[in-house]
């Protein structure tokens, strides 16, 4: 029973305005961004399913999921092989989600990087080799996980 629709609405105490002040702001700016707190690993001040949710979304746009596993936080893609120039790199994200407070999550990608080398004289195979992360692949996913959390884009981005 909604007792509100009963009353006058200038006549619940809760909604008068008169003579109130707004209460300080309790959490701190600096906390309503998302934060780098080392390589790769990121707080996001968000609920975690609303971060597990957003960061799916993301990575289903550009990758094939290989694990989503809520309970535990993590998420693997499959291989994804891209051409810089002339040299053909392949990439495959580890992401781990967990959740610190009820509005804080800790939030850590890990992008593994490989570039594809002709082999020696003589040996001709092609051999896939560790590589540096020439795109900025986690600043991306980062960035679009600000947009779609509604939170500013972080520093540096």
């Amino acid at each position: 029973m909604l007792l509100s629709s009963c009353i006058p609405y200038d006549r619940l105490e809760k909604y008068r305005t008169e003579g109130a002040t707004l209460a300080p702001q309790t959490v701190p700016t600096a906390s309503l961004s998302i934060q780098e707190t080392g390589p790769s690993s990121y707080k996001i001040p968000a609920e975690a399913l609303h971060v597990w949710d957003a960061t799916v979304d993301i990575l289903v746009q550009s990758y094939n999921i290989n694990l989503t596993n809520k309970e535990t936080g993590l998420i693997t893609t499959e291989w994804d092989s891209y051409y810089l120039g002339k040299d053909v790199f392949r990439n495959k994200l580890s992401v781990r989600l967990r959740s610190l407070s009820p509005y804080e999550t800790v939030l850590t990608v890990h992008n593994n990087v490989e570039s594809l080398s002709q082999g020696s004289q003589r040996n001709y195979q092609p051999v896939w080799l560790p590589a540096g992360d020439k795109t900025n692949e986690v600043k991306r996913i980062i960035g679009n996980l600000a947009l779609l959390l509604n939170l500013p884009q972080p520093e540096g981005e």
